[in-house]
């Protein structure tokens, strides 16, 4: 199959897609690189070559570097992150200039051919590869779909949004919008962490009782958003009340205190934010319960969960020094408490137990 260059055409003979492997995407971003979803490999008459390809839905999205020559030769060098998964690469192989993927329908065809305001196209049309998106099966098997149809029949359109992607997008928008709302009135505002799996039976069910009595696709989604607007109010300020109780700051203070060593690279305070706040939400829950939506009465939960961090005050104190300890323990530095003794040692030692009690008093106080 030729892929269209700005210049030539070559037969290509496999593709390769990057996402299969995700540590590509993170090394990739490591440095500093945003890496093509496909590299195509084929043949020319000049020798082997390889093509950058980045599936775009949305054409003003796409931006050229992406799929540069630069950027496949930067993330061959990355070496077997990308050989375990692509091969060796011959070493006279040609790097050709990217092409992107998009849906040949009227949007993308209306983008190519704006060239002016904030939203437009960047590339040309000679970047870009049109792919058949049939609006019968570009949804199927996507959560929403099956929104599509019951959302549609309310507005009574002349033609069934199967027949064309654009109108199909639309109701599939919609219908993702319901989806939210239903989630919103649905969704614990306390939980263990456990994965909150969306009801699309339920969904439609009240999508269809909705409809009844709507005007328009359009208005019974506002209409239902206008409903959990108050859930939302109650979702966000449950959800400020259950958060870990201290800044990125203070967390840094901390692993200054007890896992920075000469030479080495600290522990990830990112990583153990998040494994605080997993911990903190679990011992949240285990003293208060879930809790639904609608709360009746906000302001008694909130002096609930007021009462649970107080009581939690020291024990997050020590889990937060355990998580610390831990990881410096995994990358394979001396603990804290294990560093050598001398004279040195002990000043710094003070030090970071004067840093460590500031960062306790921060501490739900």
């Amino acid at each position: 199959m030729p892929i269209p260059n700005a210049t030539a055409t070559y037969s290509w003979e496999r593709a390769v897609r990057l996402d299969d492997m995700p540590a590509i995407a993170s090394t990739a971003a490591r440095h500093g690189l945003q890496n093509p979803d496909f590299l195509f490999f084929g043949q020319s008459g000049e020798g082997p070559v390889i093509q950058a390809a980045d599936a775009k839905f949305s054409v003003e999205t796409a931006r050229g570097k992406q799929v540069s020559p630069e950027v496949v030769t930067r993330l061959l060098d990355l070496g077997h992150i990308l050989s375990d998964l692509a091969g060796e690469v011959d070493s006279a192989t040609t790097v050709k200039e990217g092409v992107f993927l998009c849906p040949d329908f009227t949007l993308t065809h209306i983008m190519l051919q704006q060239r002016q305001g904030i939203v437009r196209a960047t590339v040309t049309p000679e970047q870009v590869i049109l792919v058949p998106a049939p609006a019968h099966q570009f949804f199927d098997s996507v959560e929403g779909q099956c929104l599509i149809a019951p959302l549609s029949k309310v507005d009574a359109l002349a033609w069934a949004p199967c027949e064309d992607l654009m109108a199909a997008v639309y109701y599939f928008r919609l219908g993702r919008a319901a989806i939210g709302a239903w989630m919103d009135a649905h969704k614990p505002m306390l939980s263990q962490g456990q994965r909150f799996n969306v009801d699309e039976d339920a969904v439609r069910v009240e999508t269809m009782r909705r409809a009844s009595r709507a005007r328009t696709a359009f208005t019974l989604i506002v209409e239902w958003q206008a409903e959990v607007q108050l859930v939302r109010y109650q979702r966000a300020t449950i959800e400020q009340a259950a958060s870990l109780p201290y800044m990125a700051r203070q967390l840094r203070e901390l692993v200054s205190a007890r896992g920075t060593f000469p030479g080495k690279n600290p522990p990830s305070v990112h990583s153990i934010r998040r494994q605080l706040g997993a911990w903190y939400r679990r011992k949240l829950f285990d003293r208060i319960g879930a809790i639904s939506p609608p709360v009746r009465d906000l302001d008694a939960v909130l002096r609930r969960l007021a009462r649970a961090n107080a009581e939690l005050n020291a024990e997050l104190r020590r889990e937060a020094s355990r998580v610390v300890d831990e990881s410096v323990r995994h990358q394979g530095f001396p603990s804290p408490e294990n560093e050598p003794d001398s004279n040195s040692d002990e000043q710094s030692q003070a030090r970071s137990n004067e840093r460590e009690q500031n960062f306790g008093d921060t501490l739900i106080n």
